[in-house]
């Protein structure tokens, strides 16, 4: 079943090269999904191993693989600006230590964490609202066209 949902998810061009070079270069990377957990994984396949967690809706089976329950993440719409403040609480990070992609309405609610905000490729959130997204790049045909963007907005001078 799970490969059935993947077949329909299409990732975005540059995906890895992103994530190596995002990874290369000493950021920490996570998801904070509103999608289910094993999707992800079977999504990323091997890429999952670039993000050091990954929080979203997970689904539990029983011993003969039978769906039973579907637990719903706490991290979704609001949650998400929760989460980067526990985060940010753990690993004593500042608010400009962390920069927070996202495309739709549920991530808006980052910008609450008082982390920067990145809106790619736009769905169903305004992404012209400065007081949500501080960037915006809004028709993305390769992740790579974040990475500059990250590295103004981090200030690393060894991404340009």
């Amino acid at each position: 079943m799970l490969e059935y949902i993947a077949k329909g998810i299409q990732l975005i061009d540059g995906l890895e090269e992103t994530l190596v070079t995002l990874s290369q270069y000493g950021y920490n990377l996570h998801i904070v999904s509103g999608n289910i957990l094993p999707v992800i994984k079977t999504v990323l396949g091997r890429r999952v191993d670039y993000f050091e967690s990954i929080n979203a809706n997970n689904m539990l089976f029983d011993e003969n693989g039978k769906l039973i329950k579907i637990k719903g993440t706490n991290y979704d719409f609001e949650g998400k600006a929760k989460l980067i403040n526990e985060f940010k609480e753990k690993t004593n990070s500042k608010n400009d230590e962390i920069i927070f992609v996202g495309n739709g309405n549920n991530d808006e609610w980052a910008h609450l964490s008082g982390c920067k905000t990145i809106c790619i490729n736009p769905d169903e959130t305004d992404f012209s609202d400065k007081t949500k997204w501080h960037l915006s790049l809004d028709s993305v045909s390769s992740l790579t066209e974040i990475i500059p963007t990250i590295a103004d907005m981090s200030g690393d001078w060894r991404m340009k």
